[in-house]
């Protein structure tokens, strides 16, 4: 739980990946405004401490068109939905703290 500069408490549920795989999401139920999705890449490169993963951080009333039914009934978020679709959610650590 992060307490943002309004002191609104909001969830952060974190996906991580070592590779570029898709996150799963089958559990994820609809969104609510307190709640927020960091998906985390690192692209092959964990063994290396040097390198910073990329990090989309996506509110989850804005996730449910970036989700991909898998044949075979998985839901999941692609590497390359989030490179071409969420831009604007790469890296937003300001959303954590209530800004928009």
């Amino acid at each position: 739980m992060i307490i943002q500069e309004d002191g609104r408490k909001v969830d952060v549920e974190v996906k991580g990946l070592a590779g570029k795989n898709p996150w799963p999401v089958d559990s994820v139920g609809e969104g609510r405004d307190d709640l927020y999705f960091a998906f985390v890449c690192f692209g092959g490169t964990i063994r290396d401490l040097d390198t910073s993963p990329e990090v989309w951080i996506i509110p989850s009333t804005a996730l449910e068109p970036l989700i991909y039914d898998a044949p075979g009934g998985r839901r999941v978020v692609q590497y390359v939905t989030l490179e071409h679709e969420a831009r604007s959610f790469r890296g937003a650590w300001h959303l954590l703290a209530g800004e928009r």
